[in-house]
């Protein structure tokens, strides 16, 4: 193998080779036909290469390359003779050489690899700077040669010009590319949790066993959508499910069907689309927690009869394609009650995390932990063994779990205490440090879902668990208790928001305080302006972005909002400090 292919695999540097005849095989044609005009093999090698560099440097570095940047590259091509000597046996072998080390050049330089921005003296972009960052901020890739043209006629930089290739590049499918970016980042769904890892009875009860249900599988290891359990590592990908669901309710009202922020935040349009399995038809993730959680029985009887069908063809999950249908729930709230926000990777609900969600999420308040707290998941409130009317400081549930002579006191806390009074216990005990934030900021949003599951699923009773334990370890097993056992949610609750201390109940009131407050506007406006700008906000940032929420506010559609971005004056230029007299002299 010659140094020329030491560069890529034999297969690899074959494929580059095959793709480089092509382009001196053009110049060999348009030569041979009378197009140019050519005396002798050479020159019209170095013409071809030469045009090469032309075109590629110009989609490359989205601008024409001037001539010393020509010639520099050109240099590549003069030098590859010495180089490579045994690949000029074949003249055109040569030139596929220095077309691969041009190329290779072009894309390693800085020009293509970031988007180089210099402007004029008072900070005003080029018309090429200009369609940089339309294509990367819309497309979410470099220009096409319709937005590069309005850049070298000049139109680009005129009003109705502008305006035209912005409303191009929206309306193209490659926009949809840039908005889903945008909503990952603003729905935090690389954060989501993973329900299936819960392994609980939560889950068990439900998902029965189907086609492909390993049988005897402990009560406590679930199995899950289309009778797949985690023992042979074929889980159901609800997570992928769980990301598409947001990212097609953004999608849906900023593009699809443009509609106003509230009524995204509001719609109950069932967007939970049906992530394909190994066997034709099948709906994982989506299929099972569209039905189970969300009550969308398609074509099935109940659960079980989609787990005897293994989910395939069942229409529990969205298409993707067809107008969604709305969630059967009443009880439904919009964005805060939709799996995705809701889901937890433990059996119980998590209404701290919950509310945290809304206050960072939403309204763009986070609140930061103590300085000393490194706890991600709360502990759970469990006995403790005693000796003697002491504590040992050891959790327990049975007392053969403590030690000789000790005791195991309040035992059953586990499973016979709520969500509610277990996070009250914890956080909101008057005089503790945490109450002073989780009963006043943070819980109150979190305790309006209480209505909601850990996966999701709407209750009017809270489902508790047994006292059944394990007859070695003593450990609770977790396992459903019947029904006369359940007990009431209390979805009330009173928090200071907004500078004043409200109350609600539920989620729908949750939602509409939400709503009221305006708010919501205000933190997607700035998450919207930090993402198309691609920076923290600078105080002379503020109005625009509150005019963005105001633009919502007034019932403009996500789209106009989306698209508004690239009219304003930051979007058109850079920040530049003034130069001095001296310095302006020295310019050219």
């Amino acid at each position: 193998m010659t140094m020329a292919n030491d560069w890529f695999g034999k297969k690899e540097y074959g494929a580059w080779m095959r793709g480089f005849r092509l382009v001196h095989e053009s110049c060999k044609y348009a030569n041979d036909d009378g197009i140019t005009n050519f005396s002798t093999t050479e020159e019209m090698h170095e013409n071809c290469a030469q045009d090469f560099i032309a075109r590629l440097g110009r989609r490359a570095f989205r601008r024409p390359l001037t001539e010393d940047e020509i010639a520099s590259f050109m240099e590549i091509y003069y030098e590859v003779p010495a180089l490579y000597p045994a690949e000029q046996e074949a003249p055109w072998l040569g030139l596929d050489v220095a077309l691969r080390n041009i190329m290779a050049t072009i894309l390693l330089s800085p020009e293509f690899l970031y988007q180089v921005e210099l402007g004029d003296n008072n900070g005003n972009l080029s018309a090429y700077e200009l369609a940089s960052r339309l294509s990367f901020h819309l497309w979410n890739t470099s220009p096409d040669d319709e937005l590069l043209a309005a850049a070298e006629s000049g139109s680009l930089l005129t009003e109705e010009g502008y305006q035209a290739q912005v409303d191009r590049l929206y309306d193209d499918p490659r926009a949809e590319r840039s908005i889903e970016e945008f909503y990952s980042a603003y729905f935090r769904v690389d954060d989501l949790h993973d329900i299936d890892a819960q392994d609980g009875p939560y889950l068990a009860e439900f998902y029965l066993s189907g086609p492909n249900f390993e049988e005897g599988v402990h009560p406590n290891q679930a199995p899950v959508a289309g009778g797949y359990n985690k023992q042979n590592n074929t889980r159901p990908m609800y997570n992928q499910a769980a990301r598409a669901e947001l990212l097609n309710l953004g999608e849906w009202f900023t593009r699809t069907e443009p509609g106003t922020f509230e009524e995204m935040f509001r719609s109950n349009l069932h967007f939970l689309e049906c992530q394909e399995g190994s066997l034709a038809g099948q709906c994982y993730g989506a299929g099972a927690y569209s039905l189970f959680s969300y009550g969308v029985l398609g074509s099935c009887v109940d659960m079980q009869d989609c787990a005897e069908k293994a989910f395939i063809d069942t229409g529990n999950g969205w298409d993707g394609v067809s107008e969604p249908i709305t969630l059967p729930e009443p009880e439904r709230a919009g964005l805060i009650t939709r799996i995705a926000f809701l889901g937890h990777d433990t059996l119980n609900a998590r209404p701290i995390q919950r509310g945290l969600k809304i206050r960072d999420m939403l309204l763009c308040e986070p609140i930061p932990p103590p300085e000393d707290c490194d706890v991600v998941k709360p502990p759970n409130l469990t006995g403790h063994c005693e000796l003697d009317g002491a504590t040992t400081g050891q959790s327990c549930s049975h007392d053969i779990q403590c030690g000789d002579g000790e005791v195991c006191v309040d035992p059953d806390k586990e499973v016979t205490m709520t969500v509610r009074e277990k996070v009250e216990e914890l956080t909101e005990t008057p005089g503790t440090t945490c109450a002073g934030c989780h009963s006043t900021f943070i819980n109150g949003f979190g305790h309006a879902l209480s209505h909601f599951s850990s996966v999701g699923q709407y209750w009017e009773l809270e489902h508790m668990f047994s006292d059944v334990r394990h007859p070695q370890t003593g450990a609770f097993l977790f396992e459903t208790h019947t029904p006369e056992h359940w007990k009431p949610i209390d979805a009330s609750a009173t928090f200071f928001f907004d500078g004043d201390q409200v109350t609600v109940d539920g989620a729908h009131e949750a939602a509409d305080l939400l709503v009221a407050s305006g708010k919501l506007e205000s933190c997607w406006s700035r998450e919207y302006f930090r993402f198309a700008m691609g920076r923290v906000e600078r105080d002379e940032d503020l109005e625009a972005i509150e005019g963005f929420a105001d633009l919502l506010r007034g019932g403009a559609s996500l789209a106009e909002a989306y698209v508004s971005v690239v009219h304003l004056p930051q979007f058109k230029t850079l920040k530049k400090v003034p130069l001095g007299p001296a310095e302006q002299e020295e310019t050219p």
